[in-house]
């Protein structure tokens, strides 16, 4: 289509042509590259900071911190299922069961603590507010931006607990 009325050579044409086709491809492998779905059958929380946190004598700081629950349902800990599952660390704590919030807060910290010190303790155990079920804690990834944005990965898997039968 010559909009102009300005004359083309059959090599304009032919160039045009190929610079197209490149760009077409190179848009088909890029949306090809994108995820379509995703799904994670366990829980993670992801923390996210802007700068890595600060080390202070009683553990990191995450006062700065955003946390992002991941996968499936978090009212087995008594959080409430909403659409928004990212909070401030204020606000993420403000939304734990009473009886809870040491345990997650504490543990938490002391696993980001420890992962930021290369410690060969990488867990945490925690439980449900009935008892019934135990998660054990760990991270599984520390991601650190060339803007210096900091990501934690946490993944939260049951445990199996074995009774045994006394004789």
């Amino acid at each position: 289509m010559n909009v102009l009325n300005i004359p083309r050579l059959p090599t304009q044409d032919g160039r045009l042509s190929n610079s197209a086709a490149r760009l077409y491809s190179l848009f088909c492998e890029y949306l090809q590259g994108r995820v379509s779905s995703e799904s994670f059958p366990e829980r993670k929380v992801i923390l996210r900071m802007d700068k890595p946190p600060a080390l202070l004598p009683d553990g990191v700081n995450l006062s700065n911190s955003t946390i992002e629950l991941v996968g499936d349902s978090f009212q087995v800990f008594g959080f409430p299922e909403e659409k928004n599952r990212q909070f401030s660390w204020a606000d993420f704590n403000k939304k734990m069961p009473p009886d809870m919030e040491g345990t997650w807060a504490e543990g938490i910290k002391a696993l980001v603590t420890g992962a930021l010190h290369n410690s060969e303790e990488n867990y945490h155990v925690v439980s449900t507010a009935k008892g019934n079920k135990a998660f054990r804690l760990f991270v599984s990834r520390i991601v650190t931006y060339v803007s210096t944005k900091t990501e934690i990965h946490i993944y939260i898997v049951q445990m199996i607990v074995r009774t045994t039968a006394m004789p």
